[in-house]
């Protein structure tokens, strides 16, 4: 398996990544979920860990992290359920990838929805930032359709019944997306691409790979097949390019191809070790 050079950097320095980050996550979320069900939890929650960007602007840049913290459920059952799904997703995507690769893809997706969420904040003000990015809804998304790229054809079972793949679910995911984008007001409708661009950047580069290992495949395929026809043509398969030989006229001859020449020189057993090579 061939690997680039940011997945070569990743397991060189597997060590700076935050090893079971999911687990820190979801044991976040379910303390911050405890201590915001309380009158005084509610309001410590709300001044000190939401993304506010004029409070980030004037120094608590911790809530450039500490918003994909806060749950975004009502009731206990959902928070166990989707605490449970993007644990399995996250540890899946982190063994995968491995540990800093994972860290990277993480905080890439709140990085990038802060920074937008902040731009926005200039023309629209605070309110819509800190109302759209409370929670890691849209960054579990991220997580969700980068699982489903790399294994599509990977069993759930929808509510605890109905079983389904995971690229239909991805599917259903970006039309719900797709929908939300055309009914939804700017810049609220934005937020979900933001988090899809996390995934697009994370396999860009595999998808590029494929696509030139898919045409190199088929040019050498072009190429084999007119190679084919060419001979045919002709009536013979190897010729001697100096003293013009071939396989038809001296069937009991050896030919073989010089491999410091350019191109495809080939040479009887007399001029293989007795030519000059083509440059």
């Amino acid at each position: 398996m061939k690997y680039n050079r940011f997945e070569r950097f990743c397991a060189r320095h597997e060590r700076w990544g935050v090893p079971n980050l999911m687990l820190f996550v979801i044991a976040a979320n379910v303390v911050l979920f405890l201590l915001n069900s309380t009158v005084y939890g509610a309001v410590f929650v709300y001044r000190w860990l939401t993304f506010i960007p004029s409070e980030i602007a004037h120094g608590q840049v911790w809530r450039v992290i500490t918003f994909v913290l806060i749950p975004n459920v009502g009731d206990i059952f959902s928070l166990a359920i989707s605490s449970l799904f993007y644990f399995f997703v996250g540890r899946a995507l982190e063994q995968e990838w491995g540990r800093l690769k994972f860290t990277i893809f993480y905080f890439t997706g709140v990085l990038l929805q802060a920074a937008f969420a902040g731009i926005m904040s200039i023309w629209y003000g605070d309110n819509v930032a800190t109302y759209t990015l409370t929670g890691a809804h849209y960054l579990n998304m991220s997580l969700f359709l980068a699982y489903a790229v790399l294994n599509p054809d990977g069993m759930v079972r929808l509510y605890f019944l109905i079983p389904i793949k995971m690229k239909w679910l991805a599917l259903i995911d970006l039309a719900y997306i797709l929908v939300g984008v055309l009914l939804n007001p700017f810049p609220e409708n934005m937020f979900p691409l933001v988090a899809i661009l996390n995934v697009a950047i994370f396999f860009a580069g595999k998808a590029y790979h494929t696509l030139r290992r898919k045409n190199f495949e088929h040019s050498n395929r072009i190429d084999f097949q007119k190679k084919t026809k060419e001979i045919k043509k002709r009536g013979y398969t190897h010729r001697c390019i100096v003293c013009g030989k071939t396989d038809v006229s001296n069937p009991e001859e050896e030919f073989r191809y010089c491999s410091q020449c350019k191109g495809y020189a080939c040479y009887c057993s007399e001029h293989i070790n007795n030519h000059t090579h083509i440059k």
